[in-house]
């Protein structure tokens, strides 16, 4: 039973179908959809690398996974010089990798790599809170506005020539967005122009965002509030301290 119901909650949601929606239309409370769905992905999950012919050795594997790495920032960089800095979502990628004049990259290979490389919910919420269970006052907000939940963080890829740095946001289907800047660290400009860009993606949608609350996450909150963006609200995770109260407490009044 629970896997026939994981199975509808996962077709649901490939049709873009909300959280509250899947709620009432299957009868179960939210908490139940969000873990199935990440009960869900981790079941489709890619087997074990080794298992792929073109990765059966260490370092021929490394290899490949550093050019792949290198084309996918090329293809997310390669418009910054006319001011352009677009979010990708992966179907954008994919169409991107898959009409590369040299070397094309399909779908699933690119959807097995990105898995590898810990680009799943999961994989981030449990970098950014240390579990994988959603923060209680996150799942009420998502619930309370109707929101996509996106939990957010980044990387820096200095075997990158320029250095760059990636921000990634990851929704419970493993919705991804990308952004890729040829620079050294995170600025908080950077982020403000990641959550932007996510606003005009799910234009008149609600967004909550779970974010780290230390570095460029926490420079950002005072300039996020002084926009008022009725849309975003805005959760700063603070290590060992959790979740920002006060800033909880900023967001819920935006509703």
């Amino acid at each position: 039973m629970t896997e026939q119901l994981c199975s509808s909650i996962m077709t649901l949601r490939a049709m873009g179908i909300s959280t509250p929606e899947i709620c009432r239309e299957l009868g179960i409370d939210s908490d139940t959809v969000i873990r199935l769905l990440i009960q869900g992905e981790q079941a489709i999950s890619p087997g074990p690398i080794a298992s792929l012919p073109e990765r059966r050795e260490g370092n021929g594997s490394q290899a490949k996974g550093q050019q792949l790495m290198d084309k996918l920032i090329s293809t997310m960089t390669k418009d910054q010089g006319s001011g352009l800095l677009p979010v990708w979502t992966f179907p954008d990628l994919a169409q991107a990798m898959r009409n590369s004049a040299t070397a094309p990259v399909s779908r699933d290979t690119l959807r097995r790599y990105l898995s590898k490389e810990g680009f799943t919910f999961p994989d981030y919420l449990n970098w950014v809170t240390s579990s994988t269970v959603i923060p209680d006052a996150v799942a009420a907000m998502t619930e309370a506005s109707r929101g996509l939940l996106y939990v957010v963080s980044h990387r820096i890829y200095r075997t990158v020539d320029p250095v760059t740095t990636l921000l990634a946001g990851l929704t419970p289907s493993n919705r991804l967005a990308l952004l890729a800047r040829h620079q050294g660290r995170l600025s908080p400009r950077m982020v403000m122009e990641f959550l932007e860009a996510l606003l005009n993606l799910h234009k008149g949608r609600h967004l909550v965002v779970l974010i780290r609350g230390d570095g460029a996450g926490g420079r950002l909150a005072r300039d996020a509030w002084q926009r008022r963006q009725r849309l975003l609200h805005l959760y700063l995770w603070r290590g060992s301290r959790g979740i920002s109260k006060q800033w909880i407490n900023s967001c819920q009044s935006g509703i």
